[in-house]
């Protein structure tokens, strides 16, 4: 039960998407930079689907040598990785780099300004840093891999699915395999409700 292992919460206005919030929480406590890994999370995936699927992908971001992860990455408006899973670790925590780049962060209106001022720079401004990136799925396309791959993705052990993929008509995309896809993954029709 998530609950029970959750030690805090924080509540504020959803203003400003991911980046905004993440923003600050990190001004209002930069304790959490000391942490050996901070997760930046958004909740725009289902999952994990399995367990074991996570905890082996946790254990290759506490394992590796890179020192941001994400799950996957995305060249369709400039490479990045996308920002649903984030892993940082110590000393990006710590460096200039990710200091500059979250104090410039501000509260946009449109998911994507958030995209085109954030997503897309934070990893791309982190390697120019000299801070080692990595994606843990690497499927290089021009197009969304969550979106347009993600078959392909549960195949190599993917925990989560996009709720886009089964929530919205995407062309080339089966909503409805989505759909029997998290129904199989043990989805409740009360859940796939909520998401869709």
């Amino acid at each position: 039960d998530i609950l029970r292992d959750t030690a805090g919460m924080f509540i504020r206005s959803n203003e400003g998407y991911d980046f905004a919030a993440w923003a600050h929480v990190l001004r209002e406590h930069p304790e959490f930079k000391a942490v050996d890994i901070l997760y930046l999370l958004n909740d725009s995936v289902v999952g994990p689907l399995k367990q074991e699927h996570l905890l082996s992908a946790l254990a290759r971001i506490r394992g590796g040598t890179a020192q941001v992860y994400g799950m996957t990455e995305n060249y369709e408006q400039g490479w990045n990785l996308q920002s649903y899973f984030l892993a940082i670790k110590q000393p990006a925590l710590r460096s200039q780099a990710f200091d500059t780049f979250f104090e410039s962060v501000v509260s946009l209106e449109s998911k994507q300004a958030v995209i085109e001022n954030y997503e897309i720079s934070f990893a791309s401004r982190m390697v120019h840093a000299g801070i080692q990136t990595e994606a843990l799925f690497a499927l290089p396309s021009e197009r969304n891999v969550t979106i347009y791959y993600w078959e392909e993705l549960m195949g190599r052990g993917f925990p989560f699915v996009k709720v886009q993929v089964a929530r919205d008509e995407l062309p080339g995309v089966d909503r409805n395999a989505v759909r029997r896809f998290l129904q199989n993954a043990g989805c409740s029709q009360e859940e796939l409700t909520a998401i869709c």
